[in-house]
């Protein structure tokens, strides 16, 4: 119960992680590119349903006083935090709050949006306000809402993100206000029109993506994201298949255990057997006695087994590394799930020494004794 639980907190929360991205690709460009001659090019590849800008940058926060604020185990130790941009008007991410609106009312609204576990490491919630550092300037913004998702990140209105990292077209003429300077992305949000494509033809398009690009004399790498999806669920899937036939070996042991204490029940009473099979009672009634006592046994075991269990999970969580990103919580259905398989095995284990019980006779029993 323990392994069933924690993997599926940990498919739940990828599973919220995959849905938040609406593309499949990420162009990031060698150099700066104008966007709108980037994106035309790209949006004219086949099989590209769209092409959002993007930006992407570590950033340092700091409390109003000027104090930086450290982000602790969510990024192992580092003062830094990943920050990503996109344009809150397209379709390219879809967050969902954990308090605040973010950008749901107004995708022009300026502020920052923290996910539920970089506002946990740092201690804010929504309607904070905190100093965004990036590439040496800082400005001021409005926590406006807390995604969950679980890793640690700053969503940014990208515009907001280049003009402080830098990445523009130029200084309008004023270098130390850069909120006129024209933005540049660092990158390319693309979204296919396959539905739920695969990685070979997500991998078809980003080979159109980058002839196109070179026609124009752009060069750049490419993030298949659904392959990314791919490679981690499979990760994942190794996991589960090691601690699952784990699992399964340990029931197993467990079945031959008490298939072993029944057998040796059944031959210590077979006194009892005799007295009742002498007062008239059927192989059912003999064989329903020891299934009742084999599910009593497994049922005791359940018992003990469900603190067990979430102690396992929270343990196999910190081992693998995930608890500095998930917050665990106990699906209780998982309990309802092991205690039907708790029955099922302790039925099968205890249906051969049941049998084996009523098939004694009379004449069996007084023999042995």
């Amino acid at each position: 119960m323990g392994v069933f639980a924690m993997f599926t907190l940990i498919t739940a929360e990828m599973g919220d992680l995959f849905d938040t991205i609406n593309f499949q690709i990420m162009v990031l460009p060698s150099e700066a590119q104008d966007f709108d001659q980037a994106r035309q090019r790209i949006g004219s590849v086949e099989g590209v349903a769209g092409a959002y800008p993007g930006a992407g940058f570590l950033v340092r926060l700091f409390d109003l006083s000027g104090t930086e604020i450290s982000i602790g185990a969510g990024m192992e130790g580092s003062d830094e935090l990943q920050a990503l941009g996109y344009d809150p008007r397209t379709p390219a991410a879809d967050l969902t709050y954990d308090s605040g609106t973010g950008w749901e009312d107004d995708p022009t609204r300026p502020g920052v949006v923290l996910t539920s576990a970089a506002a946990k490491s740092v201690g804010k919630t929504a309607g904070d306000r905190i100093v965004v550092s990036a590439g040496g300037r800082t400005a001021e913004y409005e926590i406006i809402g807390v995604a969950s998702y679980p890793f640690p990140l700053v969503f940014m209105n990208w515009e907001d993100l280049s003009r402080q990292a830098g990445f523009v077209l130029g200084d309008a003429g004023t270098p130390d206000d850069p909120s006129d300077d024209p933005p540049l992305p660092t990158g390319y949000l693309v979204a296919v029109t396959a539905k739920d494509p695969s990685p070979a033809e997500v991998d078809d398009v980003i080979a159109d993506i980058s002839d196109a690009l070179l026609a124009g004399g752009m060069t750049a790498s490419f993030t298949n994201q659904v392959k990314e999806q791919q490679n981690m669920a499979d990760g994942l899937m190794v996991f589960n298949m090691i601690f699952q036939i784990t699992s399964a070996v340990m029931a197993a042991v467990g079945a031959i255990g008490l298939l072993t204490t029944l057998s040796m029940a059944v031959y210590e009473r077979q006194k009892e057997i005799g007295v009742m099979r002498s007062i008239g009672a059927g192989s059912g009634t003999i064989v329903t006695q020891f299934l009742v006592e084999g599910i009593l046994i497994g049922l005791l075991a359940w018992v003990l087994a469900v603190p067990l269990s979430y102690l396992l999970a929270v343990s196999l969580l910190n081992g693998l590394g995930f608890a500095d990103f998930i917050e665990f919580s106990y699906p209780i259905w998982v309990l309802g799930m092991g205690l039907v398989g708790m029955i099922v095995v302790a039925t099968v284990a205890s249906l051969w020494p049941s049998i084996a019980a009523a098939r004694r006779t009379v004449s069996d029993i007084l023999r042995y004794q």
